[in-house]
């Protein structure tokens, strides 16, 4: 059977990704470094390429990885929506 993913599961703002860039780089983090700590915080499967393609947009979020990506950034999910990057 598929894996279907419902619409709900998806964060719409593609600008996400452009502020995770932001806050990663604002915080002196490679994507190698942000990778590292997103997988000791149980996301899994996360390397390099997958921050790099998250940052750039050609990854979807899902909605229960935003919690990981705030807490990484040591930020609030509200500092992930906002404008300004």
């Amino acid at each position: 059977m598929p894996n279907i993913r419902h619409q709900t599961d998806i964060v719409p703002d593609p600008k996400v990704g452009e502020r995770v860039a932001f806050l990663r780089k604002e915080r002196g983090m490679t994507q190698e470094a942000f990778a590292e700590k997103l997988g000791e915080l149980g996301w899994q499967k996360v390397s390099k390429f997958a921050v790099y393609k998250l940052e750039v947009g050609s990854r979807e979020i899902e909605s229960h990885e935003i919690a990981i990506l705030a807490k990484a950034l040591d930020c609030s999910v509200s500092d992930l929506f906002a404008p300004g990057s």
